[in-house]
């Protein structure tokens, strides 16, 4: 998938969910390695419930993938669908003159 087939509607989305601080530091540190929901909640500080909504939010985005195994949920980063996203960012970066250049 390009940038060109992802819908307007869907890309404002993604970027709507990558410009909270919270959900951008878990993408973060999920990008090391596939990780469980105790350990992200230890990294960024925060309750059980709180994380888990927002690994919910970038699950349902396709940004992170889920994986259950006996009683705990691991997460991680759905490479292909980040492409995508940064695939924009560059095409976006790219037709912009900077100021000075």
């Amino acid at each position: 998938m390009t940038p060109e087939t992802i819908s307007i509607t869907d890309q404002a989305s993604t970027f709507k969910l990558l410009s909270d601080e919270t959900r951008l530091k878990a993408l973060l540190f999920i990008q090391g390695g596939e990780k469980n929901v105790t350990q992200i909640c230890e990294h960024l500080g925060q309750s059980q419930p709180a994380v888990s909504h927002h690994l919910a939010l970038l699950r349902v985005s396709g940004l992170v993938e889920a994986r259950r195994d006996a009683k705990n949920n691991y997460y991680s980063i759905c490479r292909d669908r980040l492409r995508e996203t940064t695939a924009l960012v560059s095409e976006l970066t790219g037709r912009v003159k900077r100021k000075g250049a």
